[in-house]
């Protein structure tokens, strides 16, 4: 009697074990079949796009530089008796400002002298002048026919004379320039950007005193590559202006191509344009300001306009396909203007309405069957 109720209580252990393991297994089996089921119905963001024509731009990062910057440096000797004002870094300045003065007393002494001098040798050639016209009038009324020599004239004497009043007058002239030189001054008009003197200071010809930039003409440099320069209409470029925004991209001022593309840079071997600020537009920009440059280009044909987060990293495009199917194509953006990219189409559908997978993942598979939701 013990023994058959300990066989049935095995057997209805093993039924119950049985029962538990293929319900289980049943459950496992509805679940992957669900998340099968999910991974093909998976939903896609996606934007209807069809290829028209766009205006290129080439865009490029830059800094603002002054066209004028000048290290002005002392062209004499002196004491620093006077610093203005005006010519502490950060000043804005005009052309011819004066921004320090040196001890002039001893160029405006060494300047009379050279003055005396002047007079004196003025004088002396007065006096030749006369003892030359004398000895020619008494020549004339001695009646001899012969030539007479030259130093009988008195002409050598008079040449030495007047190659004294030469000398006299360029030494004055320099002089003056010396002592003009004590009064240093604005050689532009610019901010001062450097003062590496002080009043009592002492300071040698030749030493540095300030550095100024102009403020008034303002240059850009951009490299292009290959690319970037074979969008520019080569036609008209210098006729249509540049765009300058900022890193929040605010529209600074505009900027005139006027030179560049002869040649390639031998570091970079990238082709340089040389850009030049609008003159009424020059105050709203500075000069060192860090920019972005975007320059119109060609009208180019049958493109995409998409959203950057549609070209992955790796330069693909993703797209559904009328079998609402995962498809994708390699390209490589032909510019980029704001939030767009602008790609070509895949050439089998380069008429077509593409759908546009707005953020592709990286579990996208090719052939996928998914569900469609629109931008």
């Amino acid at each position: 009697m013990f023994k058959n109720k300990k066989f049935w209580l095995i057997i209805s252990g093993s039924i119950l074990s049985f029962v538990i393991v293929t319900v289980i297994s049943m459950e496992n089996t509805t679940d992957i079949t669900k998340k099968e089921k999910h991974t093909y119905t998976k939903q896609v963001t996606i934007a209807n796009i069809t290829p028209t024509s766009h205006q290129s731009y080439v865009q490029s990062f830059a800094i603002i530089q002054p066209r004028w910057s000048a290290k002005i440096k002392s062209q004499v000797d002196g004491e620093i008796i006077e610093v203005s004002p005006n010519a502490l870094e950060g000043n804005w300045v005009s052309k011819d400002d004066a921004l320090a003065q040196i001890d002039p007393k001893r160029y405006q002494a060494e300047l009379d002298e050279a003055k005396q001098l002047l007079s004196q040798m003025q004088l002396e050639l007065k006096l030749e002048q006369e003892k030359t016209k004398q000895i020619q009038a008494d020549w004339s009324r001695s009646g001899i026919k012969e030539s007479p020599s030259d130093i009988s004239m008195n002409i050598p004497q008079l040449k030495a004379i007047e190659d004294k009043v030469a000398y006299a007058k360029s030494k004055m002239l320099y002089q003056e320039n010396m002592l003009k030189h004590t009064t240093i001054q604005a050689p532009f008009s610019g901010y001062i950007t450097i003062r590496q003197i002080s009043p009592g200071q002492k300071i040698l010809e030749g030493e540095e005193l300030f550095e100024i930039i102009d403020n008034n003409h303002l240059d850009i440099h951009v490299s292009l590559g290959e690319q970037q320069w074979n969008l520019l209409d080569k036609s008209i470029w210098k006729k249509q202006a540049a765009n300058i925004v900022n890193e929040n991209d605010e529209l600074l001022a505009q900027a005139n191509i006027v030179r560049g593309g002869g040649y390639l840079d031998s570091k970079t071997h990238q082709y340089t344009l040389f850009l030049e600020v609008i003159q009424n537009q020059v105050n709203h920009s500075l000069s060192g300001q860090f920019v972005h440059v975007q320059i119109p280009g060609k009208i180019l044909d049958n493109v995409l306009q998409i959203p950057q987060s549609a070209l992955t990293q790796e330069g693909n495009v993703w797209y559904i396909d009328k079998k609402n199917q995962l498809q994708k194509y390699a390209t490589q953006a032909l510019f980029y203007k704001g939030e767009w990219a602008y790609v070509y189409p895949p050439k089998e559908l380069k008429e077509d309405t593409i759908k546009i997978a707005i953020n592709p993942l990286s579990s996208f598979l090719i052939g996928t069957v998914v569900k469609e939701v629109k931008h």
